[in-house]
């Protein structure tokens, strides 16, 4: 069997990334300078059971969370 990646597929891939990769990465270093503007706060990042273990068809979402969890 072979398997082939259309121009739609890779874009789709790719939208799904940066929204799970860069809004983490946003959120993450928006808190972070907030808090050391008011020199208190805490942060908590919240992943899933997805960033520890691969799952099936769905690549990208684990490694997005995996991210997360390393963040």
């Amino acid at each position: 069997m072979v398997y082939s990646e259309s121009g739609a597929n890779i874009a789709l891939r790719e939208a799904r990334l940066t929204t799970l990769y860069t809004g983490s990465v946003v959120l993450h270093f928006d808190a972070t300078f907030s808090s050391l503007n008011r020199n208190e706060g805490k942060i908590l990042n919240l992943g899933s059971v997805a960033g520890f273990q691969p799952g099936p068809l769905m690549g990208v979402y684990h490694a997005t969370k995996a991210y997360v969890v390393s963040l």
